[in-house]
């Protein structure tokens, strides 16, 4: 602000002081006293941050002004999530509007082909200096190895993500075929660490995968396989006490039918998981307690409702699945 007092001839009066406050002598007639206002300006300061930094349109910037923020993260990492805050003197957050400006006049509609700089999102300055925060954090790779590739689609949510995000996973084999379970595998890409993933098997053998990202890279190992005709396969995952529904499949196989192979109707149930012990039961009789998958061809079976039972034990405690399915003639 500056103060000029004049008195009516036009001389002028000398002033004192600073800030709002002038002083002055009066003189023995009339003074006129002009000012002149200028806006305040307050500072704009970006901490030091590791792995990324943040860009600001202005170091200093008056209240309502727009201030926009250019974020670059090094290779290999991202802005973590909320992390971004403005923060006024006082401590309290200013908002952030997330949409990019263009750096002609940062709010304007020139369009996508304008050659001025881009920015990814903004703020109002606030009536107080503000420091501008951020952290990033590392993106873990996921790599897809498939084999017999050309017979299934394979969808991953995210090529990379990081630490705890969640992961979806979708196979879809081609008609005849299905992922081999034996030959399915998430672990860590240098240090061969498993990671549990739940699996929801969906209609005609199309499978979803999901799981949190680990905090290092990971192989998916997957392959897919032809099915082998009148067969049914079920996974077992995530063990309950609970009836597998076998809608979705087929609830029937057929006694009397073979293929020109000489194959026929059977039905393949795998524990996909890693257990101490396993125990097959066909109705009430035990089948078999070594295998962490049995096979029950229906030409061996009367006409009739069946169920198998499968016991997986871990460190001394047993979880069980049942399917119950029906034997038919052609």
């Amino acid at each position: 602000m500056r103060v000029t007092p004049l008195e009516t001839d036009g001389k002028t009066v000398s002033v004192s002081g600073e800030g709002n406050l002038r002083v002055f002598t009066m003189r023995s007639s009339s003074v006129i006293v002009a000012a002149e206002f200028e806006p305040v300006t307050y500072s704009i300061s970006v901490e030091s941050m590791l792995n990324g930094g943040i860009t600001a349109s202005r170091e200093r910037a008056t209240i309502g002004e727009v201030v926009a923020l250019s974020i670059k993260a090094a290779p290999g990492y991202v802005l973590s999530g909320s992390s971004l805050t403005v923060t006024r003197d006082n401590s309290s957050t200013v908002a952030i509007i997330n949409s990019g400006l263009c750096g002609c006049g940062l709010i304007c509609m020139c369009g996508e082909e304008c050659d001025c700089e881009r920015f990814d999102c903004y703020f109002y300055m606030p009536a107080s200096n503000v420091t501008i925060n951020a952290e990033f954090v590392k993106l873990y790779n996921i790599t897809i190895q498939a084999a017999g590739g050309e017979h299934g689609n394979i969808f991953v949510s995210h090529e990379s993500a990081v630490e705890g995000a969640p992961i979806e996973l979708k196979f879809t084999p081609n008609e005849g075929y299905r992922v081999k379970a034996e030959n399915f595998s998430i672990k860590g890409t240098n240090n061969g660490q498993p990671v549990t993933s739940n699996l929801t098997t969906e209609q005609y053998y199309n499978q979803t995968r999901t799981f949190s990202m680990p905090a290092f890279d990971i192989t998916v190992i997957i392959e897919f396989e032809e099915i082998p005709p009148g067969t049914i396969s079920i996974y077992f995952e995530g063990f309950f006490d609970e009836e597998m529904n076998l809608n979705q499949y087929g609830t029937t196989i057929r006694r009397n039918w073979t293929d020109s192979e000489g194959r026929g109707d059977s039905i393949k149930v795998t524990i996909s998981e890693d257990f101490d012990r396993y125990y097959w039961y066909l109705d009430d009789y035990l089948r078999s307690e070594t295998e962490n998958e049995i096979t029950v061809d229906g030409y061996r079976l009367q006409l009739g409702v069946y169920t198998i039972t499968a016991v997986a034990v871990k460190d001394g405690i047993p979880y069980s699945k049942i399917v119950t399915f029906t034997v038919v003639d052609m």
